[in-house]
């Protein structure tokens, strides 16, 4: 091994959970789909392509964070089942 050949960086990385925002709701907890449309509207309804959100809930149904978990294409957003359920875990 030669001793003079310049050594390199290599990037060290970490995945963390950080709170980015919050916002308020009317509902205090989603127990109807229209209950949960009106948490995740103001997130997906001005967006061009398709964004798979996930909700957490605790054991009352009051919601306690939202991820968007996949931006997709126009019509579709594909994701495995791992990344829905990460924030759970």
């Amino acid at each position: 091994m030669k001793t003079n050949q310049p050594r390199k960086r290599v990037a060290i990385v970490s995945l963390e959970l950080v709170k980015e925002a919050s916002t308020f709701y009317a509902a205090r907890t989603c127990t109807s789909p229209q209950a949960v449309y009106e948490l995740f509207a103001p997130f997906i309804e001005t967006k061009d392509r398709e964004h798979l959100v996930v909700a957490g809930l605790n054991i009352k149904n009051e919601p306690t964070a939202i991820q968007v978990v996949h931006i997709g294409t126009i019509n579709q957003s594909l994701a495995f089942p791992r990344d829905i359920l990460k924030m759970a875990l």
